[in-house]
């Protein structure tokens, strides 16, 4: 009888692990996603600026390739931790 409420209470222990880790992964994901919204955001502001500026056409595509270089540098480490989050994240059994 002890053995099986030592069991029962190694099972509810995993099971509060594996509720622990997958809300503390759950919502490490929706910061960074919300934080690649937040660039998104405010690239998508910047090149609105830069296009209805008056600024000379080739300056704007100057610009634009910058700014296009430092979003896509800004999002990057993000992405990466994302894609990494996705790795550890639970996998839902599917049963037939």
């Amino acid at each position: 009888m002890l053995n099986k409420n030592n069991n029962s209470d190694a099972n509810s222990a995993t099971q509060r692990q594996y509720w622990t880790d997958s809300s503390a992964i759950d919502l490490m994901m929706r910061k960074v996603l919300h934080t690649l919204r937040t660039i998104d955001v405010q690239q998508d502001a910047e090149l609105e600026r830069l296009e209805t500026s008056r600024t000379d056409e080739e300056l704007k595509n100057y610009i634009r390739g910058k700014l296009l270089a430092r979003h896509h540098e800004r999002r990057e480490p993000y992405v990466e931790l994302l894609s990494e989050l996705r790795k550890h994240q639970p996998r839902l059994a599917v049963t037939a």
